[in-house]
């Protein structure tokens, strides 16, 4: 088993209960170390043990004669996708069955992502200590094409909570969270480093940024009035995200990244009304999704690249799908070329 599947699974027991399997395993509960993802890392080394003694085994697509089943429902799948689901999106594009599967599912696993308590998902102290630096000492994210590539990339922004402040004053109090998940699975090659970084912007007056799969090897870099300019119209804030991710390679030399970024008081004017990604590292494919809040649909967007500075318009066509009622965007952006800016602008 994969290294990052069975972290997801570690993910969900107890403390006590990876102790216990810490001491079948090494002997030793290893009750020293200081947090749970600390333990985890220990015994996602030892995978294969692990998985064997949880039980855990091969999915159902990797028995041989299940691939013949498997073939089958697919194919009436798609029949099905064809009759019922193309409706479902307010969209004349071409887009094949499974884009459309990909994308209802995605906008589903979203739209019922529970919100349980404000503490938890929109903090109101920064989740991580920052390293502050001089601007000229400020990192810079992953650009080394041989070092990485990045064979999934998944970037959500969740405005569902987002409140429209009408108050300049207001703008100083932590009043509207919009958050962002991002998954990325980065193949890591033999020359790679120990540590990976991502940029983050913020337009509002602060991001928190937090990880579930790398929270204790993670560092936020800011440097105290350093702002930039994305597109020659927008005013950002930068961070840096970086991550160490030296003992969370398996076998296939692969890391799985579970990211989340809580904006405040982001999003609020049409100069705000953005999300974008630069491609720095060779990347397979990039999926946006947009939701927005019931009360406050978009009423248009416009997606486009820009290189230099220079936007490129129209791109990609037929990999962009929009909710009837203008409560979310999906764009499919396959094989996006580094050194470019995918970008998605609305008005509301």
């Amino acid at each position: 088993m994969k290294q990052y599947k069975l972290r997801e699974h570690l993910l969900q027991l107890s403390r006590s209960e990876l102790e216990d399997i810490s001491e079948r395993i090494y002997g030793d509960r290893n009750s020293n170390l200081k947090s749970k993802d600390a333990l985890i890392s220990v015994l996602v080394k030892k995978n294969h043990r692990v998985a064997k003694l949880l039980g855990l085994k091969e999915s159902w697509w990797a028995t041989y004669h299940n691939h013949v089943y498997g073939l089958v429902g697919l194919a009436s799948l798609i029949i099905t996708l064809i009759v019922f689901i193309k409706p479902w999106f307010g969209t004349n594009k071409v887009l094949d069955p499974l884009h459309y599967k990909e994308a209802h599912d995605l906008v589903l696993r979203e739209l019922s992502e529970p919100y349980s308590s404000e503490e938890v998902f929109f903090p109101k102290e920064p989740l991580k200590e920052r390293v502050l630096v001089k601007k000229d000492d400020m990192p810079g994210p992953t650009t080394n094409e041989s070092e990485f590539e990045l064979i999934e990339h998944v970037v959500v922004t969740d405005l569902r909570s987002y409140k429209e402040i009408l108050d300049s004053d207001d703008l100083r109090t932590k009043t509207s969270p919009v958050v962002q998940r991002i998954r990325q699975e980065i193949k890591k090659s033999d020359i790679s480093p120990a540590v990976y970084r991502l940029k983050g912007y913020t337009s509002g007056i602060d991001v928190y940024s937090d990880s579930i799969t790398h929270r204790d090897e993670m560092k936020v870099y800011e440097s105290e009035g350093l702002k930039e300019k994305i597109d020659n119209r927008y005013i950002v804030k930068p961070r840096i995200l970086e991550f160490d991710i030296s003992d969370t390679t398996n076998g296939d030399n692969e890391v799985l990244l579970k990211i989340s970024k809580t904006y405040w008081n982001a999003f609020q004017d049409d100069k705000q009304s953005w999300v974008g990604v630069s491609v720095g590292i060779p990347t397979r494919s990039i999926t946006f999704l947009v939701l927005f809040p019931k009360d406050k649909p978009y009423s248009k967007f416009e997606h486009f690249v820009n290189r230099n500075q220079k936007r490129i318009d129209s791109y990609n066509e037929n990999y962009v799908l929009e909710d009837p009622d203008k409560e979310w965007i999906w764009w499919k952006i396959e094989n996006p070329q580094t050194g470019h800016g995918y970008n998605i602008d609305w008005d509301w």
